[in-house]
């Protein structure tokens, strides 16, 4: 069980400088304790930006998305943990039960405690099962099966959680254990019209299982992210 403030992570994943990090965080302010980096932000400030979050006493969840073979992630994960604590990182469940069993087992032998949590990426929130039946899958598969497929799979492997839509939560109740974390993206309070296609309220998300919430634009594109995040801490 996450406690109730790390239950809302905010998203930096469109930030390129520190300062526009810096910006963000000042405004939403101390009723914020946990920060996910995305791509963008790792790759234009490196390790530094995890540091700096790191020192404002920030939980930290780096969502890479690794997906390779296993020496390489193993490897991948073994040296982005040496920068700062981080609580979650992110695989693709799709890189298969091999490479988290290999990523899992550097991670236990390097850390007797404060072991940082392995979630993996089921189904990215952009994508619609029309995606999927393009590629040659049954056309009467669904989104959903696919997702939980992923999931079991890759938590049977080691994964302490995984990354999904709202959509799916209730049909993971029947595949995961209650103890596995189930974080969602891609939560809008009203459209945004962005690229983002299955998406839940926040209330949504949790009435169905949601362990927590990615918040991004969401809350960065609104008239007032620090009204808009704090209104959600109650829910």
């Amino acid at each position: 069980m996450m406690k109730a403030n790390d239950r809302f992570i905010l998203a930096l994943d469109d930030q390129s400088q520190w300062a526009e990090c810096e910006k963000l965080l000042d405004l939403i302010g101390s009723s914020l304790s946990f920060v996910k980096v995305g791509s963008i932000a790792f790759s234009a400030m490196g390790p530094a930006v995890l540091s700096k979050i790191h020192q404002r006493g920030l939980k930290i969840f780096l969502d890479l998305k690794y997906h390779d073979i296993p020496n390489t992630v193993s490897k991948a994960v073994d040296r982005v943990t040496d920068h700062v604590p981080l609580e979650l990182f992110t695989v693709h469940a799709a890189g298969g039960a091999e490479m988290i069993e290999s990523t899992q087992n550097v991670l236990q032998k390097k850390f007797s405690s404060n072991r940082p949590k392995m979630i993996a990426i089921t189904v990215l929130t952009s994508l619609h099962v029309d995606f999927f039946w393009k590629l040659g899958f049954p056309l009467e598969m669904q989104t959903v099966d696919l997702v939980s497929s992923l999931a079991k799979n890759a938590v049977d492997a080691g994964a302490d959680g995984v990354v999904c839509s709202g959509l799916e939560l209730e049909s993971l109740h029947g595949v995961l254990s209650p103890g596995v974390l189930k974080i969602v993206p891609g939560v809008r309070i009203e459209s945004l019209g962005d690229d983002q296609k299955r998406v839940v309220t926040p209330k949504q998300a949790f009435d169905m299982g949601a362990s927590a919430l990615v918040l991004g634009r969401t809350v960065t594109q609104s008239v007032d992210p620090k009204a808009t995040f704090e209104s959600l801490l109650s829910l």
